[in-house]
């Protein structure tokens, strides 16, 4: 079928990489793209293209020194069947045989033809492709802001899928550890911000903490409480976004890639250094495997380095 093998293209997206970890910019190029399906717009201008991944890759890509680059997943993504940019091949090119900024700002590109059969086919398409993406490289917590600047406007995962897929026993079971390892995690630090110890009770459940897996389970992170941290949403936030990690002693570490309010860059800031509390007697600590994965490039983490000084 089609929409498998389209699927199966998105699943094996020839990724670069960015300081040693899998630069998002494809995936990214894809939800963009996505976005401009929905408001009707199938040929997609490289300066719309331009101007909308400019700001997601800063925020979305590891940092680097050099300018962020959309025109390379505009052009590259040809290489992957789900991407063409029209008339490609009489675009001036530079010796090195890519083509020049100002050719690529007169060029327009488009999904392939069967991705473009598939989305004015069947209307879960747009759907089962932005989750796949969505799911594949980017943390749950993520997928609310991620959507908003990519310009979609879809249900979260899960949220509206058909009863057959919500009641597929594999999915089922998925939600069930899910649901395990939330529940394990905050037991383990007694329902406790690790940070901050924050804790808020309403009619006996507590309502103020959210289970954040260190090594991200998109990238095989498991679901035990020696991946897991009991974190207030806004901690699990930042902490998602690589504001914020840890040293191999749980002591944290504070991005200096970040700025914000005045009452928001004290709270974060003043965390550096600190060490996070341990969970109960008898749980496990935090592996440092999972721990190096979030902060360390060479191990494809999420953390902003550098680090402010302690």
């Amino acid at each position: 079928m089609a929409s498998e093998q389209v699927l199966d293209r998105i699943r094996n997206l020839n990724m670069a990489r960015v300081s040693g970890k899998r630069a998002p910019h494809k995936p990214l190029l894809i939800l963009v793209a996505l976005g401009a399906w929905q408001r009707g717009i199938r040929d997609v201008p490289f300066p719309l293209i331009e101007a909308t991944l400019l700001p997601l890759l800063k925020a979305w890509a590891p940092p680097t020194k050099s300018r962020p680059q959309p025109e390379l997943p505009y052009w590259y993504m040809r290489s992957d069947g789900l991407w063409q940019v029209h008339q490609a091949d009489q675009l001036e090119c530079k010796s090195s045989g890519f083509p020049t900024l100002a050719a690529l700002r007169q060029s327009s590109a488009a999904f392939t033809a069967d991705v473009q059969e598939w989305l004015d086919r069947d209307d879960s398409a747009l759907l089962s492709m932005a989750w796949l993406i969505l799911e594949q490289h980017f943390l749950p917590s993520t997928y609310e802001a991620l959507l908003d600047q990519c310009g979609l406007d879809i249900p979260l995962p899960f949220s509206l899928q058909p009863s057959s897929v919500i009641n597929d026993p594999a999915n089922a079971g998925q939600r069930y550890r899910t649901a395990g390892f939330r529940r394990e995690v905050l037991q383990a630090y007694d329902y406790r911000c690790a940070v901050s110890g924050f804790q808020i009770w309403l009619g006996g459940t507590e309502i103020a903490c959210e289970a954040a897996h260190v090594m991200a389970h998109a990238f095989g992170g498991p679901d035990s409480v020696d991946n897991g941290l009991a974190l207030e949403p806004t901690l699990h936030l930042l902490f998602d976004r690589g504001i914020w990690s840890l040293s191999d002693d749980r002591r944290i570490l504070v991005s200096q890639d970040f700025t914000g309010s005045d009452a928001g860059l004290e709270r974060i800031r003043s965390l550096s250094g600190q060490r996070i509390r341990d969970p109960k007697p008898g749980q496990p600590l935090l592996n440092p495997e999972y721990i190096r994965w979030h902060r360390e490039a060479n191990a494809g983490g999420v953390f902003r380095a550098p680090a402010l000084p302690w």
